[in-house]
């Protein structure tokens, strides 16, 4: 789990919780988190949340959600490896597998 920067992203639609929001309502599937942690010290803390399904026009790949947010992207070829890690505008993080994973 982590903490928001501050109370108001409780309230408002920034950053992650709009970003994992607009990703389900894509096609996204939140496959762990996806909302505050109820029972934190405080009511600044999301749960660390993994979303499959996303493509790389969702801003949760898009875009830096500064939250505990994985996108899971798929990929038919090793060759869109490279242009899929460039597409995003922070490159804050990545990672690839070539592991076939049927549970998701």
């Amino acid at each position: 789990m982590a903490a928001t920067a501050s109370e108001d992203i409780k309230t408002s639609d920034r950053p992650h919780r709009l970003s994992v929001c607009l990703s389900v309502e894509r096609g996204g599937k939140v496959l762990e988190g996806g909302s505050f942690l109820p029972d934190a010290p405080t009511e600044q803390y999301w749960r660390p949340t993994v979303i499959a399904n996303v493509d790389p026009s969702m801003a949760v790949f898009a875009e830096g959600t500064f939250g505990p947010v994985v996108p899971v992207t798929g990929f038919d070829s090793e060759d869109q490896i490279p242009s899929l890690a460039r597409s995003g505008g922070y490159g804050l993080s990545s990672r690839s597998s070539r592991q076939t994973h049927t549970s998701l």
